[in-house]
């Protein structure tokens, strides 16, 4: 059975950010993922993974839900608690979402942050991924 273009485009993805800069050059904000508007397709959060070499001195992170014309440090977060990177360096640390499935759509317009806080001191080699899912199965191409 041959299979449908569907499949393919319900197949999980992911979408991943690194620490390229010393921890005293970081931003406090990143966009991770931006779904534009004219898009055809919405997405949900299946998971979010944070892994780091040397943990931070006081660092958390956190994953929010951006709507359209919000700034990235705003939004609804997608996290039950923001993730500590103060300990358990090199330890991979799966983010436990919030039960929200709405909270977890990103709607057409909307985009994906992530915010660091606290004190970043000594953080290297901080990689945070988010896993998508196409909701309907038919991205635009």
């Amino acid at each position: 059975m041959p299979y449908k273009k569907g499949f393919l485009a319900r197949a999980p993805f992911s979408v991943c950010w690194h620490q390229q800069v010393a921890a005293a050059s970081l931003l406090t904000s990143y966009c991770l993922f931006a779904n534009p508007a004219a898009n055809n397709e919405d997405y949900e959060v299946l998971g979010v993974d944070v892994i780091f070499d040397v943990n931070s001195s006081s660092g958390t992170v956190d994953v929010r839900n951006v709507p359209t014309a919000t700034a990235m440090t705003g939004g609804t977060t997608l996290l039950t608690a923001v993730v500590n990177i103060a300990t358990g360096a090199r330890a991979g640390i799966k983010a436990s979402l919030t039960t929200n499935r709405v909270t977890r759509q990103i709607v057409r317009g909307s985009s994906i942050s992530m915010v660091l806080g606290g004190t970043l001191t000594s953080l290297v080699g901080l990689s945070v991924t988010v896993w998508l899912q196409a909701m309907r199965g038919i991205r635009s191409r």
